[in-house]
C-alpha cells in the first residue's frame, strides 16, 4: 500500500473518530434542547461507519492496515469523549469489517449474515443488561398509560375513566407478557435485519464504486433457499413448546418464531418465482404493493408454509438445476 493508501486510511480513521465523538455528545444531549437536532442527525452514523469500513475491505485495502486504522479511530474517540456510544460505534465498525471480509471471501450469504450478526451480539447483550426486559416493558407500559388516559373523553366521570383505563391496561398487560416471552426472538430478528442491511449496503457501495470485482455477486432472490438444518431447528422449537415445561417452552417458542421467519423468506422467494412466470412486471409490482399494505401477515404465514414445503418438494427445481450445472462442469 502506497502513500495514498496510508493517507486515505488516516483520513477514514479521523472522520470515524469525529463521528463517534459526535455520537457520544448527542447521546448525552437533552432531546428537548438545542442538541436534539444533533441527536437526530447522528442517528444513522453507526450504520454509516459499518458501510464505510466494509467498503474499504471490498476496495482491496490490506486487512491488517484496516484493522489498525479502525482501532486507532476507536482509541482516539474514547480518549476524547469516553462513553458507551464509542463502544457501540466500535462494534458497528467491526461488523462492517466482517461484512466486507465475508463478501470479499465469497462466503455463503447465510454464513456472511450469521457472521455479521454475531459481531453485533455482545453490544446487544450489554444493552439488555443495562436496561432489562422487565424494565423495558415497564417503561412501555407507562408510555401507553399516558396515551390511554389522553384518549378518554373529558366528559367521563372519574369512575368511568378508571374503568376504561383498567380495561385498556388489562389488554396491554397481556400483550406485554407475550412480548416479554418472545423478546429473544425479536432481538435476534433485529440483529439479523441490521446485519442484512449492513451486508446489502456494503455490497451496493462496492458495486457502485467498482470494488466488487473480487467480491460475491449474488444471484436472483427468486432462487433463495435456506439450509435444511433450519427445518430441524423449527421442529425442535415446536417440540420444546409441546413439553410446556419452563423455561424450555419459552425457549422453544423463540426458536420456532425465529426459524419460521427465516423459512418465510424462502417461501416469499417461491412466490416471487411463481409470480414472475404468471404476471408482467407491472402486475407483480401491483400485487406486492397490495399484499404488503393490506395482507402482510398473510404473506408471512403463507411464506412459512411454502418455505417448509419447498424444502422437500423443490417447487423451483433448484436441485435439478444444480445437477445440470455439475454435469456441465464435468
Amino acid at each position: 500500500m502506497g502513500r495514498f493508501g496510508l493517507a486515505y486510511l488516516g483520513l477514514m480513521a479521523a472522520v470515524s473518530a469525529a463521528m463517534m465523538v459526535l455520537m457520544q455528545v448527542a447521546a448525552g444531549s437533552d432531546p428537548g434542547g438545542d442538541n436534539g437536532l444533533i441527536a437526530m442527525v447522528v442517528l444513522p452514523l453507526p450504520l454509516v461507519l459499518s458501510v464505510l469500513w466494509g467498503w474499504a475491505v471490498m476496495a482491496a485495502f490490506p486487512g491488517r492496515a484496516l484493522v489498525m486504522a479502525a482501532g486507532a479511530a476507536v482509541i482516539v474517540a474514547a480518549l476524547l469523549e469516553p462513553g458507551p456510544m464509542i463502544a457501540q460505534a466500535g462494534v458497528n465498525m467491526a461488523a462492517g469489517l466482517g461484512a466486507g471480509w465475508a463478501l470479499r471471501m465469497r462466503l455463503r450469504p447465510d454464513a456472511a449474515l450469521v457472521l455479521c450478526a454475531g459481531i453485533l451480539v455482545p453490544m446487544a447483550v450489554w444493552s439488555v443488561r443495562q436496561v432489562g426486559v422487565d424494565e423495558q416493558m415497564s417503561l412501555l407500559r407507562q408510555d401507553m398509560t399516558t396515551v390511554f388516559e389522553s384518549r378518554i373523553p373529558a366528559s367521563a366521570t372519574p369512575q368511568q375513566r378508571q374503568e376504561a383505563l383498567d380495561r385498556e391496561l388489562k389488554r396491554l398487560d397481556a400483550v406485554l407478557d407475550v412480548l416479554a416471552r418472545i423478546y429473544p426472538a425479536m432481538l435476534a430478528t433485529g440483529l439479523l435485519t441490521q446485519a442484512l442491511l449492513i451486508l446489502g449496503l456494503v455490497w451496493m457501495s462496492a458495486r457502485i464504486t467498482g470494488g466488487l470485482t473480487q467480491g460475491r455477486r449474488f444471484g436472483s432472490f427468486a432462487r433463495f433457499r435456506v439450509p435444511f438444518g433450519v427445518v430441524w431447528l423449527f421442529i425442535a422449537g415446536l417440540g420444546l413448546i409441546v413439553t410446556r415445561a419452563e423455561p424450555a417452552a419459552t425457549a422453544g417458542l423463540n426458536l420456532a418464531l425465529l426459524t419460521a421467519l427465516v423459512l418465510s423468506i424462502q417461501g416469499i422467494a417461491v412466490q416471487v418465482e411463481v409470480l414472475g412466470r404468471m404476471l408482467s412486471p407491472a402486475g407483480r409490482m401491483m400485487y406486492w404493493l397490495v399484499m404488503g399494505m393490506f395482507f402482510a401477515p398473510l404473506v408471512v404465514a403463507a411464506g412459512v408454509l411454502l418455505g417448509l414445503a419447498d424444502q422437500w418438494l423443490d417447487f423451483r427445481k433448484l436441485d435439478a438445476a444444480e445437477v445440470d450445472e455439475d454435469e456441465k462442469v464435468v
